[in-house]
């Protein structure tokens, strides 16, 4: 499981992208969850854990498609939220980093994650 703070934007526009194609609710989640560069972080990261071993997958890419069976991905506030059109979360976020390295301090926050998650697997 995999549990983010809002979706944001991207995740928003893509949703309604794959709705208007004529996708399942199933598709929308697949394709919308995490797009962007937190998804590539998060396979990067999950790969290095070999997590896709684990799980008997070429990558954890296909966590977000045709392996999505492993992966239950949601939000602690479940629809986009934006503060004078910008996303919330990254407004929570530059206020949470304010005094560190933001990339240095999220890659460390999800490395300890991964971390966790490794040890439960």
């Amino acid at each position: 499981m995999i549990v983010g703070i809002t979706p944001r934007l991207q995740q928003m526009l893509q949703s309604f992208q794959v709705i208007n194609d004529g996708k399942s609710l199933k598709e929308v989640k697949d394709l919308s969850s995490f797009k962007g560069s937190m998804r590539t972080t998060l396979i990067k990261y999950f790969d290095e854990l070999k997590v896709n071993k684990k799980l008997k997958i070429k990558s954890c890419e296909s966590l977000f498609n045709k392996n999505s069976k492993h992966l239950h991905t949601t939000s602690l506030v479940k629809y986009p939220v934006f503060d004078k059109g910008k996303n919330y979360a990254k407004i929570i976020s530059k206020k949470i980093f304010k005094q560190r390295n933001r990339k240095a301090s999220q890659k460390a926050t999800l490395k300890r994650t991964l971390e966790i998650i490794k040890s439960l697997i």
